[in-house]
Formats: C-alpha cells, sequence, structure tokens
C-alpha cells in the first residue's frame, strides 16, 4: 500500500511563507481493498495409477478454497502449464512424458490455463460480497488412456494463482505450488490364438488335437503380447517334453519338440525366455518325433505357459 502526501505552497507578499501538510491515514487493509488467498491446496495423488490399456484412462477430483477478506470484488483462479514443457501438461517420468489436463468440470468440456492464454473459460471465475468470506471450488484432473509409457513413478508441479478483477484489469492476490502424481504399473495383456479362436491367455485351456500320430506331424498356436516393460515367457512340461500313454496301467512314450518363432526348445526341464520389449506375437509350432515302437493308445502332454511381466 502507498502513502501518499501532498505538499501546498504558497507566498504572498510581505507575508512569511505557509507550508500545508496533507497526508493519507494508513491502517491494516486499506479501505476499498479486497484480500484474498487461497487455502486447501494439497499435493494430488491420481490413484490407483495409470494401466496403459484401460479403456477409461484415469482421473481424481480435488477441491480447495479461495478466502476473503475486505470489500467486495470479482476473482478468478489459474492453473499452470507445470513443468511438462513445450506448452502442454505432463507427468514426468523414468522415461519421457504421460500426458494430463486439469478441467473446469468432470465433463472436461473446458481445460484451466493460466495467464496470458487464458479466457473467461479457461479460468474458475467468482464474485465475493460483502461479509462473504469464501468460496469453494473443484478442479478435474484426467490423464487419457492409451498411452503407452514405462512403468514407474510420473510426477508434474503446478502453480495455482488468484487475481482480483477480471481478465480486463488485474492483480495477483496469491499462489501455491501443487505437485500431482502418479504411479504406472508394469502391466502385460496376452491373447492365445488357435484353433478355438482368440480369448485372454489367463485361465484359457487349448487343445492340440493331432487325431492319428505320424512323425513329422505339426500343429501350431500363438501369442500375442502387449505390454509397457519387458516380460518373461515360461514353459513348464508336464511329462518333460514327450507324450506319453494316457492309459496308467501301461508304460509308453512318443517324443515331440516344440519351438517358439523358430527356436527349438528343450522341455526337459522349465523354460524361462526373456524380452525387452514386446514383439506382436509369438509363434509356437508342436512336431511329432520318431513313432517307434509305441503302443496304441491315446498319447498327451500338458504344457503350462505363463507370462509375466517385469
Amino acid at each position: 500500500m502507498q502513502r501518499m502526501t501532498r505538499i501546498t505552497l504558497w507566498r504572498r507578499t510581505h507575508l512569511p511563507a505557509a507550508l500545508v501538510f496533507v497526508g493519507l491515514a494508513t491502517g491494516a487493509l486499506e479501505a476499498g481493498a479486497c484480500e484474498l488467498r487461497l487455502a486447501g491446496l494439497a499435493n494430488v495423488t491420481i490413484a490407483p495409477g495409470y494401466n496403459p490399456f484401460a479403456a477409461a484412462g484415469s482421473s481424481e477430483t480435488k477441491g480447495f478454497e479461495v478466502v476473503h477478506l475486505g470489500e467486495p470484488c470479482p476473482f478468478f483462479v489459474t492453473f499452470s502449464v507445470g513443468t511438462g514443457g513445450g506448452g502442454r501438461r505432463a507427468l514426468r517420468g523414468p522415461a519421457g512424458g504421460l500426458g494430463y489436463e486439469i478441467h473446469r468440470s468432470s465433463r472436461r468440456a473446458d481445460i484451466l490455463a493460466a495467464l496470458p492464454a487464458a479466457r473467461d473459460r479457461n479460468l474458475l471465475l467468482g464474485a465475493f460480497a460483502r461479509g462473504q468470506a469464501k468460496r469453494q471450488f473443484d478442479y478435474h484432473l484426467f490423464v487419457a488412456p492409451g498411452q503407452l509409457v514405462s512403468p514407474g513413478g510420473y510426477q508434474d508441479a503446478v502453480r495455482v494463482a488468484v487475481y482480483e478483477g477480471d481478465l480486463t484489469s488485474y492483480r495477483l492476490a496469491d499462489t501455491r505450488t501443487v505437485k500431482v502424481r502418479t504411479r504406472v504399473a508394469a502391466v502385460v495383456e496376452v491373447s492365445l490364438i488357435d484353433g478355438g479362436g482368440r480369448r485372454d491367455l489367463a485361465g484359457a485351456r487349448s487343445v492340440l488335437d493331432f487325431g492319428r500320430l505320424t512323425t513329422g506331424k505339426t500343429k501350431h498356436f500363438r501369442i500375442d503380447v502387449k505390454t509397457n516393460s519387458g516380460y518373461d515367457i515360461a514353459l513348464e512340461s508336464e511329462n518333460r517334453g514327450v507324450l506319453r500313454l494316457a492309459d496308467a496301467a501301461q508304460s509308453s512314450s512318443v517324443p515331440y519338440t516344440l519351438s517358439l518363432d523358430g527356436l527349438a526348445l528343450d522341455l526337459g526341464s522349465a523354460v524361462s525366455l526373456p524380452f525387452s520389449t514386446a514383439r506382436p506375437s509369438h509363434r509356437f509350432a508342436v512336431t511329432i518325433g520318431r513313432i517307434g515302437n509305441a503302443l496304441s493308445g491315446r498319447y498327451q502332454d500338458n504344457i503350462l505357459v505363463t507370462v509375466t511381466a517385469r
């Protein structure tokens, strides 16, 4: 607040000079002043986190107050772009950014912004009457679906400011910094494709029916993988890589080979294959070995296929 003093000086012939001092009295709050401050602006965690393959994205709604003291006044609240750079909001993480926005309403029609780019639709607007102490506002954060980002923690810092006035004439009254955080999980989605169509690998059962066994006969299946991280494919044969006669009273077996993307695997023990990046598809081929003197009957083996995100 300025203190102003006006000095009036006049002089008349043969009279001493006279000085008249006029001053402006000061107090705790200048007459006609409106004092505003932000309250209740806490850091935000977008929970339970972000799944790159979820259809709905992630959202969070938070509230705060604008506190008022003094004379009636209009006001507005702005939200900065944050530290994402490039004029767009982004949560920064292990390998790049996760885009997000802050909206005026849950309908996500208008994005909140900061000066000088903001227009009325990008602000939280209000006006205080005499004696009105505070106003409550909500803001809505949204992380759009379909962003394939690495797992880990992501965060940004947003400057929230309240101004007295409107966009034609205003003054900054108060600011706060809000940290925005979320966590991206390591996610893997796997589909099994065989003669029965496509289905989720989890809990699926596929039967490769060779009919009459002949040496060299081959059946195929494949898995499609979507993931935001490295992953492991583990395979375990119940009969250690051979087909065994289903009749428990007799012992007979037929060997077979299993290949993954053209690589022959030894199923004499459990196999685990690491992949640092996702491939669209992994193709499996099962080929019957030498029949030899195998007894007649029904032969089978069970192979457990497990895909795990790192």
